[in-house]
């Protein structure tokens, strides 16, 4: 994995490591404050938070090298998400950013090897909020909807 371009032009970048205390976004002091224990160590995305505001459904991509777990962060604040999350599936799971913190919702989708595209966050008529983000893990999956088929 390497990096992601998106429209608006930032070169997105894949850190490795996830933990508490990691900078969740280029343009921001924002911190992951709190994640669930198996995404402790995981591959991550560092985008800009104003990207918050880019719309569609096919914004960037970037590749997976083995099958992996792609998860998508988005902040518990929007009421509506946009229509390419629909290809994921709710964790009922939880991270932190930020500071004093707002809650991210994940979701996840298992992928083969291969190309990820992401959409765009804003929804018309939503609020102010945070860019979502993305994490990945290779090749783990604890549930039965992304085993390999």
């Amino acid at each position: 994995m390497c990096c992601l371009a998106l429209q608006s032009g930032l070169v997105a970048q894949f850190e490795y490591g996830l933990s508490v205390g990691r900078t969740a976004y280029s343009d921001r002091e924002y911190t992951y404050r709190s994640l669930p224990a198996d995404l402790e160590g995981a591959a991550y995305l560092v985008t800009r938070n104003d990207d918050k505001f880019v719309e569609g459904n096919n914004i960037g991509s970037f590749e997976v090298l083995v099958p992996s777990v792609v998860y998508v962060g988005y902040d518990d604040r929007y009421v509506n998400r946009p229509s390419w999350l629909d290809d994921y599936i709710d964790t009922d799971q939880q991270l932190v950013v930020g500071n004093p913190g707002f809650t991210m919702r994940l979701f996840a989708r298992w992928v083969d090897a291969g190309p990820v595209i992401l959409g765009g966050n804003y929804v018309a008529g939503e609020g102010n909020y945070a860019m979502y983000v993305v994490i990945v893990q290779p090749e783990q999956c604890a549930w039965d909807w992304c085993a390999p088929s």
